[in-house]
């Protein structure tokens, strides 16, 4: 399959609905789009760069999994429907990456059953859009707080729920550092 570049928004929503992508998730998806460019720009604007494109469409297809399956495994089955699409690897990675921001090597054990691999946001896009997807519930802005104790309430305090908490909490800050950084002239 030939190499296909970033998709634009308006063919990012295309390929949702035309894989049967829940409405519910896309207005999710539009949600963290929003969050995830307002991040984007105030970064940019303090002079760190920024693949805006690739935010973008990240954040519009960082839930593609779930139009196969609802489980953990929907960051792995989007990162395959991406690549199997011949998207590029920095596209795929995104929505690899933004479960739990990050599945550690100490919670591979626990997923060798749904195949993840160890997939910790690396490049600043994909912690910008798994940041805002977990600052955002259904399309609502929320704090991390919020959005973990919904899953603490659910799943229980467990080790690879508090891991992902503290994981996110790191972004928060490095988000944050780079959001209050002043721009060098």
């Amino acid at each position: 399959m030939s190499k296909k570049g970033i998709p634009s928004s308006e063919k990012s929503l295309l390929l949702l609905r035309k894989l049967g992508t829940d409405e519910k998730v896309i207005e999710h998806s539009m949600a963290v789009r929003r969050t995830s460019l307002e991040i984007a720009k105030r970064i940019e604007e303090n002079g760190v760069d920024v693949d805006m494109k690739l935010v973008e469409a990240g954040a519009l297809l960082h839930d593609i999994g779930r139009s196969k399956v609802h489980g953990i495994e929907h960051g792995r089955v989007g990162g395959e429907i991406l690549r199997e699409l011949g998207y590029p690897d920095s596209l795929a990675r995104i929505a690899e990456t933004h479960v739990l921001c990050g599945v550690s090597n100490e919670d591979e054990s626990e997923l060798s059953a749904t195949g993840e691999q160890d997939s910790n946001p690396a490049r600043l896009e994909e912690k910008i859009v798994c940041y805002a997807d977990k600052t955002t519930l259904e399309n609502k802005r929320t704090t991390l707080a919020k959005r973990f104790s919904k899953w603490f309430r659910q799943y229980g305090r467990n080790p690879m729920l508090m891991r992902a908490y503290l994981h996110s909490k790191e972004i928060e800050a490095e988000l944050n550092s780079l959001l209050s950084r002043k721009r060098s002239d």
